[in-house]
């Protein structure tokens, strides 16, 4: 399964939350052995198609996003047209804008799959072994 991690931020940074994410996914040797991880930090300055063209390119069975309050309208826009081109793909996102709002992004935004809330590295494993997607590791 090709998993894609996005990071969306303001300025060029180490995005530690999805290597995190990744890190203790792998603890699990079936998930590592399966699973093909990419971490894609993208300059939120970036167009949306350039964007959408990164994420064409790396052809990820889920797609994860890290959500703060300034990349969150745009990781939304950008999932809608995702699943435009790409519907069978899982959209996860997680961070610290989500988790409180969970239950209204879930009910506004029907391109987003799953909302991981808190600390995420246990949760995203858990879906990662016993979800739906468990069929594609």
């Amino acid at each position: 399964m090709n998993i894609l991690l996005i990071a969306l931020n303001k300025i060029d940074m180490l995005p530690l939350a999805l290597g995190y994410l990744q890190s203790y996914s792998e603890t699990d040797g079936r998930i590592k052995e399966r699973c093909r991880f990419k971490i894609a930090n993208i300059n939120m300055e970036e167009s949306s198609e350039s964007i959408l063209e990164q994420i064409k390119e790396a052809a990820p069975d889920l797609l994860g996003f890290s959500c703060y309050v300034w990349n969150v309208q745009k990781i939304l826009e950008l999932c809608h047209q995702i699943k435009c081109f790409k519907p069978e793909c899982t959209i996860v996102l997680g961070g610290p804008e989500v988790t409180p709002r969970h239950e209204e992004i879930l009910d506004k935004n029907p391109s987003v799959d799953i909302v991981v809330r808190g600390e995420g590295e246990l949760t995203f494993s858990e879906l990662l072994r016993n979800s739906s997607l468990a069929y594609l590791i």
